[in-house]
């Protein structure tokens, strides 16, 4: 029958194949010994070695496919349109099944590497050799292809239309053959796997859903829109549930498409709309509708419009709370204790609406960064008409301000002002306060108030526990870390290490049998560390005679512990006690008091006098300088010294400034004007605390300024180190690129503008440590 391998009759080779093969497409049922054999013919015609009766096998199975695809087609016209989906599904389930059994009949000839030649006219018979490209030709796509060419593109219209209508009546509630939706899907899908151009699930239904689909939804926004907010958005969101529920069920490859077109919808027609009622919920802050609202938002992808109203509603909240700030002592808590307030109750908010969502808390912590630190000036409290007044220039910045106020907050929880507290509540009530920090920019002005107020703490021993201390410090440096960190740790192991150099002392004096009339404690602190300037330093107590015996002794004990060590006392911040016992009433008086006032009331004590001048004062007061080339600057520097020792005494009542020429009170501190004891003081309380917050006895702005002029002379000397440094190991660099390494370089202590950084450019150019090149002005070269 069929003779040797290589002389094979195909014409009756196929005659017993073909009915094998008809059955197997029409899925009817085959026997096993003609299946087999069949397989066994189709391998010996592909071993024959004639690529004709190859080609001749190709296209019989062509005329096969052919002959089923128009037996199908006949049977499809004849459907009604209520009937068609289930028909073509019906037709689809059996020819797909049928052309799986053709397919492994002819596996065979699947693997058989052969290459058609493009015939040279339309006439021309399809002939086949073999070629270096291999390819193989899969009997499964080639139906598939047939399938799409010969059935499906005869019918796209009726297809098309079927789908739409049933997809329709579902929308409806019309129950009829929505269930044949998917299986009709994953045909155009899987013919579409084949790469076919253009895809046949897009033209057939993901284009006519989206057209409908949008003229669905704009209908039912135009319906919808003479609702309530509230009705709306419970109507959007079930209106919503049912098409993802319907598109997961019929068509899930589209639901994201489908969500995102409701959701451009609403955009497009309702925003307005929707927008204001969000900003009239946030206001009044109805949590169910709110959370309705962000469910809606959430399922559309619309979040980032939601989040920028939101953010407007954060800055709007921090603003009114600082337009209401107290322009009295209670400032720093009133600012501290409302904007905790509110962010908690912020953070609350997002968790029961939002759901903690990261995205929302992040929105929060830039609406509080940017109203905190608005270019804008501080504002007042205007009871009158509740406006925001920018400050003036010459008030304290924004900024300092803002650094002032956590401090001073800050200042009273780690203080001796909340003994009552226990310390689970500090620790909790430090937390709160250090989540603030990250809100203030300007970092480095918040460090350098923060050295000061635990230089006052520590100085003058109204710090509540050195470990709250070491913890606090600890949790600052994590969240907003800067060089200072490093310098208050060595602050607080100075006065740590203050106290066992004052009890070794102790046992100094015990040995050398020396006794002193006064109890003194001395810290020694290391110079560099503190934020303490010579000019407020260099006070001469020595008329007070205990005092100078007690520095040459601990002098003389500090050089046997220390060798290499040099003091340089520090009298105008130290602390002292006295007892005033002038009073004509006849009370003794203990006062609290820097050691600055009781050098000044010990000299009314060491001269045996009720009153003295000013300038008496200042000459006793003052240590006896060189001559100085500038001696007038150096006397006013004296007397505003002499003021600030003067000052705080008299509008305490101990003394009295008088006129020179009646002994009249006054108010002005002039060199001729008489400093008297007051002896008409009296006073309830016998305890007179003096002391206050101040290493330099300054006031609020006074303070502020100096620290915004030494961070600003900080942030210029490091900048000027940094460009040296990169200058030093990159020899020449251009501009551009120097002002990006510096930006780098900087990034996590100070913050200089291009401008600062410019200057510092000059400030070195004119120094001789860099210069420009001659031949490109925007290139530095380093200078050794």
């Amino acid at each position: 029958m069929l003779g040797g391998a290589n002389n094979i009759n195909f014409e009756s080779a196929w005659r017993e194949i073909s009915t094998v093969c008809f059955a197997a497409i029409r899925g009817e049922k085959v026997e096993n010994k003609a299946w087999c054999s069949s397989f066994y013919i189709i391998r010996a015609i592909c071993h024959s070695g004639h690529g004709s009766e190859v080609s001749k096998l190709y296209k019989a199975v062509l005329d096969i496919l052919n002959e089923r695809i128009r037996e199908l087609r006949r049977e499809l016209s004849s459907a009604r349109n209520d009937s068609f989906l289930p028909c073509f599904n019906c037709l689809w389930e059996n020819f797909h099944s049928g052309l799986q059994c053709l397919d492994n009949l002819f596996g065979y000839l699947n693997g058989h590497p052969w290459f058609l030649r493009k015939p040279i006219n339309e006439d021309e018979d399809v002939g086949v050799y073999f070629s270096e490209e291999i390819q193989t030709v899969n009997v499964f796509q080639l139906g598939l292809s047939m399938w799409k060419t010969e059935l499906i593109d005869n019918i796209r219209s009726q297809l098309a239309s079927c789908l739409m209508t049933e997809v329709s009546k579902d929308r409806s509630g019309i129950v009829s053959n929505q269930d044949c939706i998917p299986t009709c899907l994953e045909s155009f899908l899987l013919i579409d796997a084949m790469g076919n151009s253009p895809s046949v699930y897009v033209d057939l239904f993901e284009k006519p859903l989206i057209k409908d689909t949008r003229v669905f939804y704009s209908e039912w926004s135009t319906r919808a829109c003479t609702l309530s907010c509230i009705d709306f958005i419970s109507e959007a969101l079930e209106f919503l549930h049912h098409e993802t529920k319907r598109a997961s069920k019929y068509y899930p490859y589209l639901c994201g498409e489908i969500v995102n077109l409701f959701g451009e919808t609403l955009v497009d027609q309702q925003w307005d709309f929707l927008n204001s009622s969000v900003r009239k919920l946030l206001d009044t802050e109805e949590e169910d509708v709110l959370r309705k609202f962000y469910q809606l938002y959430k399922t559309i992808n619309q979040c980032d419009k939601l989040l920028k109203t939101f953010n407007l509603h954060v800055k709007a909240k921090v603003s009114s709370l600082l337009a209401d700030i107290p322009n009295d002592i209670s400032a720093h808590s009133y600012f501290v204790k409302k904007i905790l307030t509110e962010r908690d109750h912020l953070i609350r908010l997002i968790d029961q609406v939002f759901g903690g969502t990261s995205s929302f808390l992040r929105t929060m912590d830039e609406s509080f960064e940017q109203v905190i630190n608005s270019s804008l000036g501080f504002v007042a409290a205007n009871t009158a008409s509740k406006t925001l007044e920018p400050i003036s220039n010459d008030q304290i910045p924004n900024s300092i301000r803002v650094a002032q106020y956590m401090n001073h907050y800050l200042d009273e929880v780690l203080g001796c002002h909340e003994q009552h507290l226990t310390n689970e509540e500090l620790n909790e009530k430090v937390s709160a306060v250090i989540s603030l920090s990250k809100y203030i920019k300007e970092r480095d002005l918040f460090w350098q108030c923060y050295q000061r107020s635990l230089s006052c703490r520590l100085l003058l021993n109204r710090t509540a526990s050195l470990n709250l201390e070491e913890l606090t410090l600890a949790k600052l440096n994590e969240d907003c870390g800067n060089e200072l960190a490093f310098k208050c740790r060595l602050m607080i192991a100075d006065v740590k290490s203050s106290e066992t150099i004052n009890d070794d002392f102790q046992k100094y004096l015990t040995d050398c049998n020396i006794s002193l009339p006064l109890s003194y404690q001395c810290s020694v602190l290391s110079k560099s560390y503190w934020p303490i300037k010579a000019e407020n330093s260099t006070i001469d107590l020595n008329h007070i005679s205990s005092l100078a015996d007690y520095r040459v002794h601990f002098e003389a004990f500090y050089k046997t512990k220390y060798s290499k060590r040099n003091l340089c006392w520090a009298l105008s911040v130290c602390t002292a006690e006295c007892k005033i016992l002038y009073a004509d009433d006849g009370r003794q008086y203990t006062l609290q008091l820097f050691g600055l006032h009781a050098g000044v009331l010990s000299l009314f004590e060491t001269r045996d006098v009720d009153q003295m001048t000013l300038e008496d004062l200042r000459l006793n007061l003052m240590p006896v300088k060189s001559v100085s080339a500038d001696r007038s600057e150096v006397k006013c520097d004296e007397e505003e010294i002499v003021k600030k020792a003067v000052k705080p005494l008299v509008d305490a009542g101990f003394l009295k400034l008088l006129r020179p020429d009646d002994l009249s009170s006054t108010n002005e501190y002039t060199e001729a004007s008489i400093i008297a004891l007051n002896r008409a003081y009296t006073n309830s309380d016998i305890n007179v605390n003096l002391i206050y917050d101040s290493t330099l006895l300054n006031s609020e702005e006074e303070k502020g300024r100096k620290v915004q002029k030494e961070t600003q002379e900080n942030c210029e000397c490091f900048t000027q180190a940094t460009i040296m440094r990169i200058l030093k190991h990159e020899k020449s660099i251009k501009h551009a690129e120097l002002l990006k390494r510096i930006k780098e370089e900087e990034n996590c202590c100070f913050h200089p503008s291009v401008k600062e950084i410019k200057i510092s450019i000059e400030k070195l150019i004119d120094q001789g440590y860099l210069e420009r090149n001659p031949k490109d002005l925007h290139e530095y070269r380093y200078l050794a």
